[in-house]
Order: C-alpha cells, then sequence, then structure tokens
C-alpha cells in the first residue's frame, strides 16, 4: 500500500483550490461572457466552506426523494446534484438545461447510468417525459418572463400529477437590488408570500420556507425554498 505524505497531499490540495479560485475569477467575475449555468466544483473545492448554502437545494430535494423514485432535473446547469445527490437514491433522473456548454460539462463529468442529460428548452420544447415523483426546479423560476412561467408551471403541473410533488427555490431581492443580481433574470422575488402566492395558482398544497446567510462576501443571501403538491 502506497502512502501519500502529508505535504503532498496539501499541495495538491492547494493546487486544486489554485485551480477553481481562477476558474471562478477567470469564468464568472472577470469573463466577458459569463456562462449562465455554473461550475459547482468551484464551491466544493474552492469556496467551501466559507460558503454553504449552495448545498441546501439538494439536501431540500432529497426531503421528497425515496428509493427507487423517478426524478426531472429541471434546469440542471452543470449535472452537480443530479450525479451526487439525486443519484444516490432515485431510480430513474432525466436531467435537462437548455445551454449546450452545460449539458456537454455534466455529460462528461457527472455521468451516471441513472441520468439522462437532455439540452433542451423546457419552456419552447416541453419535458423529455410525462410523469414524475419529484421534479427538482432550483434557482429557475427567476429566469422566466410571465408568460414563460405560466406555461411551464401548467407543464408541471401534469408531470407531478396526483401523487408526485415540485421542489425548488429561487433568491429573494431587496428592492433597492431588483434587476442587479443576475443579467439573465426576468423577474425576481422579494418576498417568501410572493413565491407561495405565485406556485398557490397552479398547486393547492404549497409551502415556503426560507434559510438566510448574511456571511457572505457578496452580501446576504437569502433563499425562498418551496414545495408542491395537488395541482389545481
Amino acid at each position: 500500500m502506497i502512502t501519500i505524505p502529508s505535504w503532498l497531499a496539501d499541495f495538491g490540495l492547494s493546487l486544486n483550490r489554485w485551480h477553481y479560485k481562477q476558474r471562478l475569477e477567470s469564468s464568472y467575475l472577470r469573463g466577458t461572457s459569463i456562462p449562465s449555468w455554473f461550475d459547482h466544483r468551484i464551491d466544493l473545492y474552492y469556496q467551501w466552506p466559507n460558503n454553504l448554502f449552495w448545498l441546501e437545494r439538494g439536501f431540500f430535494a432529497r426531503r421528497y426523494m425515496f428509493e427507487g423514485c423517478t426524478v426531472l432535473d429541471l434546469f440542471c446547469g452543470d449535472g452537480f446534484y443530479a450525479r451526487n445527490l439525486y443519484a444516490t437514491i432515485a431510480g430513474r433522473i432525466d436531467a435537462v438545461d437548455k445551454e449546450s456548454r452545460a449539458i456537454a460539462h455534466a455529460r462528461a463529468i457527472h455521468a451516471h447510468p441513472k441520468i439522462t442529460y437532455w439540452q433542451k428548452d423546457a419552456v419552447k420544447d416541453g419535458l423529455p417525459g410525462a410523469s414524475y415523483d419529484v421534479v427538482a426546479w432550483f434557482e429557475g423560476i427567476e429566469h422566466l418572463s410571465e408568460e414563460e412561467c405560466t406555461l411551464l408551471l401548467n407543464r408541471l403541473k401534469a408531470a407531478v400529477g396526483e401523487q408526485g410533488t415540485l421542489v425548488g427555490s429561487t433568491p429573494l431581492v431587496a428592492k433597492d437590488q431588483a434587476g442587479k443580481n443576475n443579467w439573465e433574470h426576468q423577474h425576481e422575488f422579494e418576498t417568501a408570500d410572493e413565491v407561495k402566492s405565485l406556485i398557490g395558482r397552479y398547486f393547492f398544497d404549497v409551502h415556503v420556507e426560507v434559510t438566510v446567510y448574511p456571511e457572505l462576501k457578496a452580501g446576504v443571501r437569502r433563499t425562498a425554498y418551496f414545495s408542491a403538491r395537488h395541482p389545481k
């Protein structure tokens, strides 16, 4: 058995951390063309443990999953959650994102026999399946216009049916910060009640909870997590 010296292991960790620090700065902070998806290895290898809120969505979704369940990971981005949190319990996962680079990354880095990665625009192209036990839609609802949101939520009602669950999240912003958080956001929510009111137009059983992280360098992070069942 080969034992790696502690100094070499520490050097490897430092090099890995430096690599993802450079990736964060070059691609997301200083880049001229900022990707619409995020490589969560940056959170794992560079921003850990000072930034933990990004893990919440994975564990929140796991509350509603059970052994062998079918999952739709909507706006899946880099595929981190599908591979590392959902695939450990789900029986089948359809992971969908309209961004070709995100899907290429997911297939290369987060491939798994239970996961099929689809490059599809869920609004324009529809969903890859008709029925799911859990639909996970995190950090996505704020990217849609009112018309797009209406279309997609009606599709999700049919996809979860009477037995499934829709879970998701959206950041909450202060009035003076509206429109300043992400160039792709079409509607930003200010309160949990606003989120609950919107989802409540389509589902009877809606629950929303808010987490707050005041210690982040970029400012206070407030996130509304919602779950919904029993379509109207």
